[in-house]
């Protein structure tokens, strides 16, 4: 995104069907809240229906209370990726570098 004439650093927030590789949300925004996090999942939701299981990252954003409660409501099991363990999330970083190049 160009703001007077200048770039500014944008955040990919995406989710992936791990078994189907298919991409059911994905979006660029300019921070990463976790306003942004609910206006991805509900965008996923809303067309593809909520799922048994949402694996996500270790970001501060991914361990907050309103999110695990939604989850928890909806009955889904919320999953964090393990600290340190690079390689289940190699799914979304290979989207990542690919859409990048």
């Amino acid at each position: 995104m160009l703001v007077d004439g200048e770039a500014l650093p944008t955040n990919l927030c995406l989710f992936i069907d791990c078994y189907s590789r298919y991409v059911v949300e994905g979006r660029y925004y300019l921070k990463q809240t976790l306003d942004i996090l609910i206006d991805s999942l509900i965008r996923a939701w809303t067309i593809h229906g909520s799922p048994k299981e949402l694996y996500l990252d270790n970001a501060k954003v991914y361990h907050s209370d309103a999110l695990r409660s939604a989850c928890y409501n909806l009955g889904i099991k919320l999953i964090h990726r393990p600290p340190r363990d690079p390689a289940p999330g190699g799914l979304v970083e290979r989207f990542f570098g690919t859409s990048q190049t």
